[in-house]
């Protein structure tokens, strides 16, 4: 930060950007967009609105992400793909914003399976809402995120991309060990507030591209 300071505070300062809040972005966009493409597979995107990099409950908002379909032992992996073959991919991100965030999830699937996996995602979005998490579930997620940030910030390039960014968007000052300890302190009850403010039916936007045309029934899917 020392050497930060003394490099970039000559620097001019420009114009604040213009920030739009969360709820005026969210009410704008409209609930599903369809793209019409002859493809081999049907890709799509289910998600939400999520949390800013400021939000007192972000670690909690990035923990929920690896629970659904963070890695290979996640909720949506192990039902949509192992168990019931939906999705030849299903992944689910989280994307932490300076105003704003999202979390999402991704498939990639037969076209005849559009509508079980929509119907999949959103059923697991809904689970954790009803405080269907449990306690080995958040731990396994802690361990994954900090085995992650661990190898991440081995290197001193790593550690100098840390603090540049954080810098940059003007984040607290934490060191590495005080940001695992904050994801460490992340309970059931954190999760389930989360969970209960992001997924709502209101809140779901849906992004499909394939072979199809008529977003009625697939709205149907969101909001039922």
């Amino acid at each position: 930060m020392l050497l930060a300071n003394k490099y970039f505070s000559r620097a001019k300062k420009g114009k604040k950007p213009l920030v739009i809040a969360d709820t005026e972005r969210q009410g704008s966009q409209q609930r599903i967009s369809i793209n019409f493409r002859e493809t081999e597979q049907t890709h799509l995107i289910l998600g939400v609105t999520g949390y800013s990099l400021f939000h007192p409950l972000k670690c909690a908002f990035e923990l929920l992400g690896i629970i659904l379909g963070g890695n290979g032992s996640s909720r949506l992996f192990t039902t949509v793909r192992g168990e019931n073959g939906l999705a030849y991919d299903i992944r689910t991100h989280n994307h932490l914003f300076t105003n704003r965030g999202e979390l999402a999830t991704y498939a990639g699937v037969n076209h005849s399976n559009v509508e079980k996996t929509i119907r999949a995602i959103t059923k697991e979005y809904k689970k954790t809402a009803a405080g269907e998490i449990t306690a080995e579930e958040l731990e396994c997620a802690k361990e994954y995120v900090l085995g992650r940030m661990s190898r991440f910030l081995e290197g001193s390039s790593s550690l100098a991309i840390f603090f540049g960014l954080k810098k940059l968007f003007s984040e607290p000052n934490q060191t590495p060990e005080e940001e695992m300890e904050a994801m460490k302190r992340v309970s059931l009850k954190d999760l389930q507030l989360v969970a209960q403010d992001i997924f709502k039916k209101e809140k779901f936007r849906l992004v499909v591209l394939g072979p199809h045309k008529g977003a009625r029934q697939l709205e149907k899917l969101l909001i039922s």
